[in-house]
């Protein structure tokens, strides 16, 4: 944001200039990492309209980016317990010991 919109007035910023924002978020990010920030700025700009700094409503006009969905891979039991059987359980047992006797003060 800082590099689009840093030496700019708040009531200078053009719709233009959030739509070409909104375009490098996706271009650069996920699609719903992009909406997160660009969902941020538009309330920031919603707030400005209430503070009295802008009559606009820019975020409503160029609006939103929309949600995408993705699809999460999950391990199943068999790929979980190979992981698991990777791990050195002896190590394991020394740290939660240790940890246990850290945490417990």
């Amino acid at each position: 944001m800082i590099n689009q919109f840093g030496k700019k007035k708040i009531n200078n910023i053009s719709n233009i200039d959030i739509q070409v924002w909104k375009n490098s978020l996706t271009e650069n990010f996920s699609q719903n990492y992009a909406r997160i920030v660009c969902g941020l700025f538009l309330q920031t700009l919603e707030k400005t309209i209430n503070l009295g700094m802008i009559k606009m409503k820019r975020a409503k006009q160029v609006g939103a980016i929309p949600i995408e969905k993705v699809k999460v891979e999950f391990w199943t039991k068999e790929e979980f317990q190979k992981v698991l059987s990777t791990f050195n359980i002896d190590d394991y047992y020394c740290l939660a010991i240790f940890y246990d006797r850290s945490t417990s003060k």
